[in-house]
């Protein structure tokens, strides 16, 4: 930067010694004028040119003092840079071999970032081996020479030659234990998958004709007799053969009868039917349980038939209830101001019916939610009054029409006010405020008594 400044001064350093040398020459000749005829004008050049040539050489000698100290400055960065070998023949050299040194600097730098990341990672996976695998195979160095000295002492031999020789014995005896167990497959079968199980059976099955073993010591054999023999064998094992034939279906029809006979007892313990006996006592069960059965569809029919009488007379009090002189008439038609005259009961339908003044007769579902509600409060007021033997009683209610719309609930309130006239009292449970509001004028005439509760919990 300072080069570059001194640089651009170097135009006004040339302007600044023809403007000295120039100003000197005139002061010159304005000294010889004065000394030749002192005048006032001469004496202003004088003093003109003398500032002129004083301020011009004090500019260039500012600007070779500029120079100076740049050249000692880059003298001492040159002997500066000397160390580092660097072509400092010129400011711009010297810059230009600065900047590939910052380059290959940088570039050395990142070179030993990486080595550092990777030293780094050897040094994470040095200390992942001496911390986890060497642990871990040291483990099984451990463990397989637990198993070297366990083979050892159960092998009872040191060297790995007589330990090879025990194996490969053990090997010809495993071989030779395979054939025994073949041949004795062969003749014997099996008894199951474990070999102490077969081998007990061989046992038992070799018993067995061991008392065969001296029976035909003496005997020669001869063709004519052991072909007569095999000939008999295979005539028997054809009966044998027809006989499992038959066999077969009967065992078949045995095991659809036990199944089906315990799906139908569903006993805690299973019945069996593999033979006659088993047979004969599948027959005795599934007697006993159809005289069981017929005994309890003896008793069920018996059981209906009472029931049946018994549901003859209800209906038959029901229906006292309901009809053109019944009470729920007489309390629906009251309510609903004369829009309805009978309340009636189906019993064959078991539905109930009412009639209206212009004789249409609705089923009780069909009602409005408003007619539907007066008319289950009328066959409450008269179950009541028949509780009460014609006498009148009171109700107690609980917030029963907590989910009714306004319109709705004030055709409900209207319908209690209704029973409230025919002489029954009804004492009724609210925490909604539009109850009360819905009775403002009825409470402030004392038609009715509103009694406000405190809540046990504040």
């Amino acid at each position: 930067m300072e080069l570059g400044k001194v640089k651009s001064e170097e135009a006004k350093n040339k302007f600044y010694v023809v403007a000295a040398i120039t100003s000197a020459i005139l002061l010159s000749i304005s000294i010889l004028a004065v000394m030749r005829q002192p005048a006032p004008a001469f004496y202003g050049l004088l003093a003109f040119f003398l500032t002129s040539a004083i301020i011009f050489a004090g500019l260039r000698f500012s600007v070779m003092r500029k120079k100076a100290h740049l050249a000692a400055v880059f003298e001492r960065i040159r002997l500066t840079a000397s160390r580092f070998e660097f072509d400092a023949e010129s400011p711009e050299k010297l810059y230009s071999s600065i900047q590939k040194f910052e380059q290959e600097y940088e570039n050395k730098s990142e070179g030993l970032q990486s080595v550092r990341s990777s030293k780094e990672k050897l040094e994470e996976k040095i200390e992942e081996l001496r911390d986890s695998e060497i642990p871990k195979i040291q483990d099984r160095i451990n463990e397989a020479e637990q198993k070297i000295h366990g083979i050892r002492i159960k092998s009872k031999e040191e060297s790995l030659e007589k330990y090879a020789e025990k194996l490969a014995w053990k090997e010809e005896l495993e071989s030779s234990i395979r054939e025994q167990e073949s041949v004795l497959r062969s003749h014997f079968g099996e008894k199951g998958n474990r070999l102490d199980e077969n081998i007990s059976h061989w046992g038992e099955e070799i018993q067995k004709l061991e008392e065969y073993k001296d029976k035909a010591k003496n005997t020669k054999y001869n063709v004519t007799v052991a072909s007569t023999l095999d000939e008999e064998r295979r005539k028997r094992q054809r009966d044998s053969e027809e006989v499992r034939e038959k066999i077969g279906p009967l065992q078949n029809e045995m095991e659809a009868v036990e199944r089906e006979t315990n799906e139908i007892l569903r006993l805690d313990e299973p019945l069996y039917c593999h033979t006659s006996v088993d047979l004969k006592a599948i027959k005795d069960k599934l007697q006993c349980f159809a005289e069981e059965n017929e005994n309890d569809k003896e008793n069920a029919s018996k059981a209906i038939e009472i029931f049946g009488e018994m549901e003859k007379e209800e209906r038959e009090k029901v229906s006292e209830l309901f009809g053109s002189e019944s009470p729920v008439s007489k309390y629906f038609n009251q309510i609903t101001n004369g829009l309805y005259e009978e309340v009636l009961f189906d019993r064959e339908m078991l539905k109930i019916q009412v009639k209206r003044r212009d004789g249409t007769i609705l089923a009780a579902e069909k009602l409005s939610g408003g007619a539907y509600d007066q008319l289950y409060l009328s066959i409450r007021l008269a179950l009541g009054e028949k509780l009460l033997k014609g006498k009148k009683g009171f109700f107690i209610m609980d917030d029963p029409f907590i989910k009714a719309d306004p319109d709705r609930l004030q055709r409900q309130i209207e319908a209690l006010k209704k029973i409230s006239e025919l002489e029954w009292q009804v004492v009724y449970f609210s925490a909604k405020g539009e109850i009360k509001d819905t009775l403002k004028e009825d409470i402030k005439r004392g038609a009715i008594n509103c009694v406000e509760i405190q809540g046990i919990f504040s």
